[in-house]
């Protein structure tokens, strides 16, 4: 009897420890010696909520395909680009989850468009999210959005303003994903000379109301 109540308390004990570590989700930041930063996560069993705290922080653009062609990424000279990478381990979370990014934009830039691309774990294949992906919400408010293939996107009319914290939240079918898989985030800005051309614009106007004064 002893033998058996041993073994009993043994397999119950196992059952606990693994039941608490099935959805012990861990997140990655890709790249640790660049401006970005996951600052914080904060994971909510009970209501199947992963939150994640960020600080973007590059002050480099490239062209990037979005509604106003630059990318804010890490591209300092003789160094590859370097996007906002994470790798996602769902080690045993499955059903649907949302995942919510606070992000603060530490930026010098009002963001214009923001996008999230889904990967493998090695960032080398997109993943659709088309059976993945099924709601998607924002507090910027960027009033448009689209998913495309492994993309989702937000943009317009207003901006995620330089020194503005704000939430993303992407509502996930766990179970359609690979247990490891790679998020990139991009923000996006105006190209540089279309900035400089709307500065000397509201210049001229400036001048012209002067000269009329």
């Amino acid at each position: 009897m002893k033998i058996f109540n041993f073994i009993l308390v043994s397999l119950l004990l196992s059952l606990l420890f693994s039941v608490g570590q099935v959805q012990a989700i861990t997140v990655t930041d890709r790249w640790t010696d660049d401006l970005n930063f996951i600052t914080g996560i904060d994971q909510d069993d009970a209501n199947s909520t992963l939150t994640i705290f960020e600080d973007y922080n590059e002050d480099n653009r490239i062209p990037y395909p979005s509604h106003d062609g630059f990318a804010v990424v890490d591209n300092d000279p003789g160094e590859p680009v370097r996007f906002f990478d994470k790798i996602i381990d769902l080690a045993g979370a499955s059903g649907d989850w949302m995942f919510q990014f606070r992000v603060h934009n530490t930026t010098p830039w009002n963001w214009s468009d923001y996008h999230f691309e889904f990967y493998d774990a090695n960032f080398l294949n997109p993943l659709d999210i088309s059976n993945i992906l099924f709601g998607w919400s924002n507090t910027v408010i960027f009033q448009n959005s689209a998913q495309n293939n492994n993309e989702l996107q937000f943009w317009a009319p207003a901006h995620h303003l330089a020194g503005q914290t704000a939430d993303y939240r992407l509502l996930l079918h766990t179970n359609n994903l690979p247990t490891t898989f790679g998020i990139r985030q991009i923000a996006t800005v105006p190209e540089p000379a279309t900035l400089a051309l709307m500065c000397l614009g509201l210049a001229g106007i400036s001048y012209r109301r002067y000269k009329a004064a």
